[in-house]
């Protein structure tokens, strides 16, 4: 049994949850997007370059097109029940 590697693993999830207590809602949210924005931007340039012959595997490429898509409807997902709970929100009597 090596302690040394459960430390390890102890510290990293101390430092995880200090991070994630310290870290903003909207900073979160804003990670968030900016990944989505990076996945459909690879995606993109992978299908000009599929397009213009320096690619050839097709298969990555829809893969990579796949990936944002379904994470682009995630989001929208994620956004509309937000509005919804906003809106039942306001709906409620004081």
């Amino acid at each position: 049994m090596n302690i040394e590697a459960i430390e390890a693993i102890n510290s990293l999830s101390h430092s995880q949850r200090h991070q994630a207590k310290t870290a903003s809602s909207f900073d979160t949210i804003m990670g968030q997007i900016s990944t989505l924005d990076q996945q459909y931007k690879t995606a993109e340039s992978s299908a000009l370059n599929m397009a213009s012959g320096e690619i050839e595997n097709l298969h990555q490429v829809m893969q990579q097109l796949d990936k944002a898509t379904r994470n682009l409807n995630l989001a929208i997902q994620v956004r509309n029940k937000c509005i919804e709970g906003l809106q039942e929100i306001m709906r409620l009597q004081v």
